[in-house]
């Protein structure tokens, strides 16, 4: 009788021993995606910021919308909806050159969420911390690829992020009448 009380007792203790190192190894992990990703809630999916503006760059003529409007509304649910989604990131960046391309080319048309206060798009990693806005090309360079680019103050941030699809956001421009898609 007393050997049978003996061995539950190290059995208790050897899977009490193994759940902590468990813990301890799940703790470190964690801890390690976010120091390197600066955030805590880096496995966090939900992506809910409002823009202040959305700009449509349409062939060359830029279309403001302020964020509270209609068809800013639906853009920003689909986008957050996309965001919200399983994403990855790729380490696809803009250059000067292609920003340039981008803003003027008569051939691209172009999303654009301007946030008033930075946002962060939750990812194990840094990038897309700090955000001022969301670049998202419905027409030419890098529109198949379903990427969104992040902006802090005008200038590329690093890395892309591509999501499930941007169909639905050509869909709702074009339904919009501002600027037809093919």
């Amino acid at each position: 009788m007393v050997g049978s009380q003996v061995s539950a007792g190290r059995q208790v203790s050897v899977i009490g021993f193994l759940m902590t190192i468990g813990l301890v190894v799940f703790a470190f992990i964690y801890l390690f995606k976010a120091a390197y990703a600066r955030d805590l809630l880096w496995f966090w999916p939900v992506f809910d910021a409002r823009p202040v503006q959305v700009e449509i760059s349409c062939r060359g003529e830029r279309i403001l919308l302020t964020g509270d409007s209609a068809l800013a509304s639906e853009l920003t649910l689909l986008v957050n909806e996309q965001l919200s989604a399983r994403k990855r990131f790729d380490p696809l960046s803009l250059s000067t050159a292609s920003m340039d391309y981008f803003r003027a080319d008569p051939g691209v048309v172009t999303l654009e969420f301007i946030y008033g206060d930075p946002v962060r798009v939750h990812l194990p990693t840094m990038y897309f911390t700090g955000i001022t806005s969301l670049l998202i090309p419905l027409q030419g360079r890098y529109a198949s690829t379903d990427v969104v680019f992040g902006l802090i103050n005008d200038r590329v941030s690093g890395g892309s992020i591509h999501v499930g699809t941007i169909q639905p956001l050509r869909q709702a421009v074009n339904a919009s009448g501002l600027c037809p898609l093919p």
